[in-house]
């Protein structure tokens, strides 16, 4: 209103500027005379508004007196009792034994170490990592895991990211080697004839929705066939229930067979450069030879590489291929039990 305003008024017609920021005392009753009603409304009205004092809002604290005295009240006491009173109940708590525990902090360390400062002490690696073990096994909010860990519900929405991302880059060359060659291969094959009598094959291929909240904007780009929306996570399993890899983030409304395609597992696949072995001779039948195959269940496309069980039209329960489920949905739920529930908080805070 005031930057628009413009008195009716001639500069100097009145003896003194007012824009003149050296004066102190304008003739107010001169000034008036010379204005017409509107623009002494004006006036007022912007008087008005630069002499409102206005209502500031009690100042905050800085952090919560109870996290502020974490120690005390954390979850951290009571996990040194149970490590040395009652080791189940520390592996229930965790997923993992003490030893385990104590060696993932020993390679994490160094990633998530945070120096203290003179206002505050840093939380410790061992918080950090306890809180994060604790977030994925048991599906608790950031909210409700406050009152465990004595960490604000802020600080934790940074701490379980990068503590994940932490816990990925020290275990992945370990714990998900992807085969590079095709004696890898071979020993996979292997495991498959001995425990689940399937000649040639060198993995199990499934996908599984995490449930999500949906995206501002993103309209039905993560709303999937079942009714909710998700991000799908793929994986490929061994015939030993182990990860030999895995994939998240595809929008859920795309199918499993979609997912692979996008995947740079898929591109390899389609493109032949897994390294897989040569084709060998079917046992009972020297002229028969058998590609080394992936197992993937309907969802996904049948390639020479890839194979899916026969459709349901015209067959029995008993003639389908099922070996997939067995394998896939058995590690699922393996996971689900330890550090994967379907509704990852992580990604509904993201």
């Amino acid at each position: 209103m005031l930057a628009n305003f413009q008195p009716n008024v001639e500069p100097n017609m009145l003896g003194v500027s007012i824009h003149d920021r050296t004066s102190h005392r304008v003739c107010w009753d001169d000034l008036i005379c010379a204005m017409d009603l509107e623009s002494v409304t004006s006036l007022c009205a912007g008087v008005i508004c630069l002499n409102r004092k206005k209502k500031r809002k009690p100042p905050r604290l800085w952090a919560k007196k109870w996290l502020l005295e974490r120690n005390s009240f954390s979850h951290m006491s009571l996990l040194t009792e149970i490590a040395t009173n009652e080791p189940q109940d520390y592996r229930n708590y965790l997923r993992m034994n003490e030893q385990s525990f104590e060696d993932l902090l020993e390679r994490v360390y160094n990633l998530l170490e945070k120096k203290n400062t003179k206002l505050r002490e840093s939380i410790s690696v061992k918080e950090r990592l306890v809180a994060t073990l604790q977030f994925l096994a048991s599906s608790r909010s950031y909210e409700n895991l406050k009152f465990s860990c004595a960490i604000s519900a802020q600080t934790l929405g940074r701490i379980v990211p990068e503590t994940c991302t932490a816990i990925f880059d020290v275990l992945r060359d370990d714990f998900l080697k992807f085969p590079c060659n095709a004696s890898d291969w071979m020993n996979i094959a292997e495991d498959f004839k001995t425990y689940w009598q399937v000649e040639n094959c060198v993995g199990a291929i499934d996908g599984r929705h995490i449930d999500i909240r949906q995206p501002p904007g993103s309209g039905s780009y993560f709303f999937n066939y079942k009714g909710f929306y998700s991000i799908v996570l793929l994986a490929v399993v061994n015939a030993n229930y182990e990860f030999i890899y895995v994939n998240c983030g595809t929008n859920g409304r795309v199918s499993d067979g979609g997912v692979l395609m996008e995947t740079d597992f898929g591109e390899l696949l389609e493109n032949k450069k897994l390294n897989l072995p040569s084709p060998t001779n079917f046992p009972d039948n020297r002229d028969i030879c058998l590609p080394f195959t992936f197992l993937g269940d309907e969802a996904f496309p049948l390639k020479e590489n890839l194979m899916k069980p026969y459709p349901n039209k015209g067959i029995t329960h008993d003639e389908k291929f099922s070996i997939i489920g067995c394998v896939v949905e058995d590690e699922w739920w393996r996971m689900r039990l330890a550090y994967l529930p379907t509704s990852l908080e992580f990604f509904r805070q993201q």
